[in-house]
């Protein structure tokens, strides 16, 4: 008995320290998504991105309805990136980060504010499902927020 506990006592530290590295692989590609983003630099983003990639945007109309908008492929993603001007600068402030995993599969909840070129865009939050696929993290869908109001 004294062994199994001894055993199980001694595990704890690694099966904590696994899910942090874990998480800390995650965020890693968060933070390279959003440096991709801001640079406008799609072979960053496309490193992050899985070949099935989907983004959609919800928001609620003016009558109040959910409304689902702007899916995008992978290719129309990297477009959009392209196309930002040099001189532009997109910055998305992440509030907070909220990761779940089980096994291959994760969810990252960010609470964002974007502004381009200084002036406050939107804020929003974005759900992000990752995939772990041949020894990375790849994102295969986001979908955010976004709302001019109630940021905070």
């Amino acid at each position: 008995m004294k062994r199994i506990s001894l055993i199980v006592l001694l595990l704890i530290p690694v099966i904590g320290f696994c899910q942090d590295s874990v998480e800390t692989q995650i965020k890693s590609t968060i933070k390279l998504f959003f440096e991709g983003l801001q640079n406008g630099d799609t072979l960053t983003v496309s490193k992050t991105i899985h070949a099935n990639f989907r983004g959609l945007t919800t928001y609620l109309n003016k009558e109040g309805n959910s409304v689902i908008a702007d899916e995008v492929s992978r290719e129309g993603f990297l477009k959009t990136i392209a196309s930002k001007k040099p001189e532009d600068v997109w910055l998305e402030k992440l509030l907070s980060c909220t990761i779940e995993i089980d096994q291959n599969l994760a969810n990252v909840w960010t609470p964002y504010e974007f502004y381009v070129n200084d002036n406050f865009s939107h804020c929003g939050s974005n759900s992000f499902q990752l995939v772990y696929l041949d020894e990375k993290w790849k994102i295969v869908s986001v979908i955010d927020t976004r709302r001019r109001e109630n940021c905070r």
